[in-house]
């Protein structure tokens, strides 16, 4: 049994294989980087559209609105970075609401403070005039038959 069998073959059909073997290859390649363009895109506006809106918000509390919120559907890291998002805005409007009502109560406070010193001295400036006016009559006196004032 020691038999080799040969064939013969020509090149052509090996290069042929080839060929079309390699324009598959760059076929498939081509297709799988398309998809993974696609899907890697897909997955960079899943992740940062998120925290675009959260960007968005945080400008939004920068200017003064202290209303917003930030709806958190994510269980992720950006939807925690969301939900204490929200407990910050919501506790520095508590802050905000309790200076301003604060500020409120101790204008109102000064405001009776100085009604306070200020009803003293009508008081003591008009009992002041009476007095003057008193003493004033003393040195002044009118006599009703001679249309004069005298003094003394």
């Amino acid at each position: 049994m020691g038999w080799i069998l040969l064939a013969k073959v020509p090149v052509k059909e090996f290069t042929i294989d080839k060929t079309n073997l390699t324009i598959q290859i760059y076929l498939i390649g081509i297709i799988l980087l398309v998809v993974a363009i696609f899907l890697s895109n897909v997955v960079s506006i899943t992740i940062t559209k998120p925290i675009k809106l959260l960007i968005e918000m945080v400008k939004g509390v920068a200017e003064g609105d202290l209303e917003m919120r930030v709806d958190v559907a994510n269980k992720d890291e950006v939807g925690l970075l969301s939900k204490e998002f929200n407990r910050m805005v919501q506790k520095t409007s508590a802050l905000v609401e309790r200076v301003y009502q604060e500020e409120k109560e101790k204008r109102e406070f000064e405001f009776a403070m100085l009604q306070a010193q200020i009803n003293p001295h009508f008081l003591y400036n008009t009992l002041e005039n009476i007095c003057g006016l008193a003493e004033l009559d003393r040195f002044w006196r009118w006599n009703p038959g001679e249309d004069q004032s005298s003094s003394g």
